[in-house]
């Protein structure tokens, strides 16, 4: 059997646009692995980069597939790019799939802090100061200002 013939018999394929899960046990992160070559010599990789690679073609180096529909189990050739590790974590914030402000677990600050941070320290408050009362560290003060530190809150909106 060929590999595109084997792939495509554990996967669930239905539709040109939609995804193609594969079948069966998926790894810790919800990717289908498959082997490319013989079960013994064969090179072991995900699903998706196995499907790339069978019908799309090889994966240029440095490169990741990456998904359009976000499902990592899908093999659909149509969802699946080759992109850099920059061109995913571009993606995942383009999509809001990052953890920023807020939906960081280890967030300190709300969204209202910064802005309040932001509008005490144009109206010339010192970083120490700023620090003390939202219970922070001066460095976090002062990125937040060099817009190191929650760049998605402008302070404008207040």
């Amino acid at each position: 059997m060929t590999p595109q013939a084997r792939l495509w018999s554990h996967t669930q394929h239905g539709h040109p646009d939609a995804c193609w899960p594969v079948k069966g046990k998926l790894d810790h992160r919800g990717y289908g692995r498959f082997r490319l070559g013989g079960a013994r010599d064969g090179i072991e990789m995900t699903a998706s980069r196995a499907a790339y690679t069978l019908w799309v073609g090889p994966v240029p180096d440095g490169c990741y597939v990456l998904h359009t529909c976000d499902n990592p189990a899908c093999v659909n050739p149509g969802h699946l790019w080759a992109g850099t590790q920059t061109d995913n974590m571009r993606d995942a914030a383009a999509k809001k799939r990052t953890c920023i402000g807020e939906r960081n677990g280890m967030a300190r600050l709300t969204t209202d802090d910064v802005r309040g941070i932001k509008t005490k320290l144009r109206a010339g408050a010192t970083l120490t100061a700023v620090a003390a009362e939202f219970g922070v560290s001066i460095s976090l003060i002062s990125l937040i200002r060099k817009g190191r530190r929650w760049p998605h809150i402008t302070g404008e909106e207040t």
